[in-house]
């Protein structure tokens, strides 16, 4: 029998596991950038002002974000870019390990068949009451087949041989999920779903193409759902337009709740030079913290 306790410890992990999502999108921006001990402090000061960041959007401004694309995607995309902006150095430019390897690539791709999966649950693990959480369910899935067709068909265009880019196809698919999750609750017609799964087609690679940008057209949908249904098409209970507001109003405060998102993941990782960084060290100088056994085997 679920209890109140329970109910609270399965809402404090769904929201901790959002939180993490939020410092690895930023490490996606600075992989093979920077020192363990430097992510380790990048994480240290990134996770509590995500929190900050929620909580302003969410509980005082009141904005619909179920799969977190504005305080997930978007916060964590922004500060990952600016900082990486910030720490930006030239070595890294010129950097031979840039690229990514033919069997990265393909464990990428298998990755991404088992977010594509499960996407579902991450935009609706929050939605209050069961028709919400299974129309956010129907939603996501319509946009991710929007944003999958549309990934292959643009992946087939832009190549001159017309063969697929592995490297299109392990984020493109999942822009649409990305894009969904500020109105996955709030779409009635699966159509809408679906065409604000094809506008995830330019996310071709890279945290800012598939969470910066999609997380955006996400929230910008949302208002404009808002805008473009009637009033009263969503019941009181539903819990989607705050108590006092229109339709009108609430699509004003999610575009709000964008900007508190914007301005607060920037100022944050743009100070984040005054922190004790020092450049990457070359990916081929062995590390200190590899045991010494491990370093004879490297060496033979």
């Amino acid at each position: 029998m679920l209890t109140a306790f329970t109910l609270e410890l399965a809402v404090g992990l769904i929201n901790a596991d959002y939180t993490a999502a939020v410092v690895l999108i930023s490490f996606g921006a600075l992989c093979g950038k920077l020192s363990p001990m430097q992510y380790l402090l990048m994480a240290l000061i990134e996770a509590p002002f995500s929190i900050f960041n929620e909580y302003i959007v969410v509980k005082i401004l009141g904005v619909q974000d179920l799969g977190g694309s504005m305080i997930i995607h978007v916060f964590g995309a922004v500060f990952g870019l600016i900082a990486g902006r910030v720490l930006f150095t030239k070595t890294w430019r010129d950097s031979e390990h840039l690229g990514s390897v033919y069997h990265s690539d393909i464990f990428t791709f298998v990755a991404t068949g088992f977010l594509w999966v499960f996407w579902p649950s991450f935009n609706a693990a929050n939605a209050f009451g069961a028709d919400a959480r299974n129309r956010s369910i129907v939603n996501t899935y319509t946009a991710l087949i929007g944003s999958t067709i549309t990934a292959f068909v643009v992946s087939s265009f832009y190549n001159k041989k017309e063969n697929f880019n592995v490297r299109h196809l392990v984020n493109a698919p999942l822009a649409g999920g990305v894009a969904l999750g500020a109105c996955a609750n709030i779409l009635l017609a699966p159509f809408d779903a679906l065409a604000i799964g094809k506008c995830g087609f330019s996310d071709t690679r890279g945290v800012n193409n598939l969470h910066a940008m999609p997380g955006i057209i996400g929230v910008l949908a949302s208002a404009i759902v808002l805008l473009c249904y009637k009033d009263g098409s969503y019941p009181e209970s539903s819990r989607i337009i705050q108590s006092g507001r229109t339709q009108s109003q609430q699509a004003l405060f999610q575009l709000c709740g964008l900007v508190v998102t914007l301005l607060l993941a920037g100022v944050i990782s743009s100070n984040i030079e005054h922190l004790e960084f020092t450049e990457m060290k070359p990916t081929n100088e062995k590390s200190k913290l590899m045991p010494s056994v491990m370093l004879k085997k490297a060496n033979m």
